[in-house]
């Protein structure tokens, strides 16, 4: 869970950092000096393994490998949820199944004791 969070954290930021490049790429804001970034390099912002904020310079290509990574790691979990999503189902028919096999266990076990009283009560007549 801690990981996810750090992973949710850190897409967040990258995400943030891909808007910020992609804003980059439109024309009005090139004619704005404040948003001008020299040499096509800008500030990014990253989380360390123990989840302290750090900032890195980046260029242009160093920003599509991460918007890459984190196409990679969004459907890489998508397809977990969708694996988790179905593995749930199957639980849950499973879980169904077995709910079944009670009842019926518990029918039979019903017929077994009503039919041990009729041979309780037969050997009872006998004596």
């Amino acid at each position: 869970m801690k990981f996810m969070k750090k992973l949710l954290v850190g897409n967040i930021v990258i995400l943030c950092t891909l808007a910020s490049a992609q804003a980059y790429d439109v024309p009005q804001i090139h004619s704005d000096e404040s948003f001008a970034m020299a040499d096509g390099r800008g500030t990014l912002a990253t989380i360390d393994g123990g989840g302290a904020v750090r900032q890195a310079t980046v260029n242009a290509e160093d920003v599509s490998k991460t918007k890459e990574n984190v196409e990679k790691l969004l459907k890489t979990q998508e397809n977990q949820t969708d694996t988790l999503n179905q593995l749930i189902q199957k639980l849950s028919k499973n879980e169904d199944t077995i709910n079944n096999l009670q009842r019926s266990l518990d029918e039979a076990n019903r017929k077994i004791s009503d039919q041990q009283r009729v041979i309780e009560q037969i050997s009872s007549k006998i004596k």
